[in-house]
């Protein structure tokens, strides 16, 4: 499970007034970059992270030896609405995925 790559977070993100959501790259999507954020909720260090594009994750599980059993984009469902700090993030919650997570399966060699 990891931060999802398509979706960028924090000041990258516009919602418009009729809902519709917009994302900004500083760079492309398919460019791998090292991100810092600044501390922010209970972290105390900056907050050290690498962009990817998915395809990059599935490659690199392939040749890792594991194929992709299950894919998942988390989302808010209705009984957790109220776990959201504002409108805005509510909103944020039910319009794009977080994360993602994949369930990897080892694949068995027939050969060594």
């Amino acid at each position: 499970m990891f931060s999802h790559p398509c979706f960028p977070q924090g000041n990258s993100t516009t919602v418009n007034e009729d809902g519709t959501v917009c994302y900004g790259w500083a760079s492309s999507y398919f460019e791998i970059t090292q991100c810092n954020d600044e501390p922010w909720n209970h972290f105390t260090t900056p907050f050290i992270w690498f962009h990817r594009p998915l395809s990059d994750y599935w490659k690199v599980f392939k040749a890792a030896g594991f194929s992709v059993n299950e894919f998942e984009e988390p989302r808010i469902t209705p009984e957790r609405y109220y776990l959201a700090e504002n409108d805005r993030k509510l909103l944020n919650s039910k319009t794009r995925p977080y994360s993602v997570v994949f369930k990897l399966l080892k694949v068995k060699r027939l050969y060594s």
